[in-house]
């Protein structure tokens, strides 16, 4: 069986982190969400992978590279999801997988969906969320599709059952992918035709990929990504870690770095090569490469990028560091609350910060 993996979006909400860095390649827990994905459909069966790229797709490219049995297609221009897929038929022959490489699912899901399709034409993953304004939300009866309502106004939403960005498709989605029209904001929209193939009699099965799954199109889900995807592979989901990286008890090492005496590391943590430790590293945090943690400094449920540092005296919590950056003498608080720094910037200044602040 052959798989896509659309990985063509310029994830706006994510800026200014997907100005330098595609959402998709995004550092959570010494991997990405698209290497999870490629790992966890080749765990499942798949035996070739296409990934159509767009946004930053020089960078994909040059990540995937190495990589046996995947092939790069090009996005030229972001047409939407029923677009992106149409951009692939020439590869996805038979029955295929397709995933949003912007989205976490436990792995062993991939599984329910391939045993569902002898029941259906098509499998859908669904979800409940407890904002479904925002997604494709679902309406179903006894566990089929009956029609997709896309991002229906707040209030207006007919249920909390949503699109999961994981599917098992049939050769006709193609047919109706043809046929429909361009959504009111000019995208050709894959909800559509999912929709349409229900209205016109094909069987279209959901199967539920309960609450381990999030999307991480906003800056709060990539810390719960981060988290889940820390559980998966220190419970022997190994396959994303990076060549060379070793799990020892909670912590995943990427490479030689030095810790201070004083130092201290909890983890779950990803600590990546040529590392500097000289404070408290706390839970849920990958440093990729090349990162300081200046003394009397913590960090928790955060990534910092290659080159990014902490100087002395600094607090940060859900926070993202882009390539380059420094921060200096700050105190995030409450927990809740984050700092996004863009590349290559610097802040410098003993305050206390209280809510989002990019």
């Amino acid at each position: 069986m052959k798989a896509g993996v659309l990985a063509a979006g310029k994830g706006k909400r994510l800026r200014p982190i997907t100005l330098s860095r595609p959402k998709p390649l995004i550092p959570l827990a010494g991997t990405s969400l698209l290497d999870y994905h490629i790992s966890a459909l080749l765990k499942s069966g798949v035996t070739e992978i296409s990934v159509l790229v767009g946004h930053l797709h020089e960078l994909v490219e040059e990540h995937l590279c190495h990589r046996n049995g995947i092939r790069i297609s090009k996005q030229k221009e972001l047409m939407g999801t029923g677009d992106a897929l149409l951009n692939l038929e020439d590869f996805l022959d038979g029955d295929f997988i397709l995933t949003y490489a912007d989205v976490y699912f436990q792995w062993d899901k991939l599984k329910e969906l391939i045993s569902a399709k002898e029941r259906a034409d098509h499998v859908v993953g669904v979800t409940r969320v407890k904002d479904p304004w925002n997604y494709g939300v679902v309406l179903q009866e006894d566990g089929y599709l009956k029609r997709i309502v896309e991002k229906p106004k707040k209030g207006e939403e007919p249920s909390n059952m949503v699109i999961a960005g994981i599917f098992l498709f049939s050769q006709t989605i193609f047919d109706h992918l043809k046929k429909i029209n361009p959504s009111p904001r000019g995208e050709y929209e894959l909800t559509d035709a999912i929709t349409k193939a229900a209205m016109e009699g094909e069987k279209v099965v959901l199967v539920d990929l309960g609450d381990r799954w999030t999307d991480i199109g906003r800056f709060e889900e990539l810390f719960l990504a981060q988290k889940n995807l820390f559980y998966d592979i220190l419970n022997g989901f190994t396959d994303p870690l990076p060549e060379g990286a070793r799990v020892e008890g909670s912590l995943i090492i990427g490479g030689d770095f030095r810790i201070e005496e004083d130092a201290k590391v909890e983890g779950p943590a990803y600590i990546g090569k040529e590392a500097l430790i000289r404070g408290s590293i706390n839970r849920n945090v990958t440093l990729e490469e090349g990162n300081i943690i200046g003394k009397n400094s913590s960090v928790e449920d955060s990534i910092l990028m290659k080159g990014a540092s902490l100087g002395d005296n600094t607090v940060v919590k859900r926070s993202v560091l882009c390539d380059g950056s420094h921060v200096e003498g700050v105190e995030l608080t409450p927990s809740e609350y984050g700092l996004i720094v863009s590349q290559n910037q610097v802040i410098r200044c003993a305050c206390k910060i209280n809510g989002w602040m990019i």
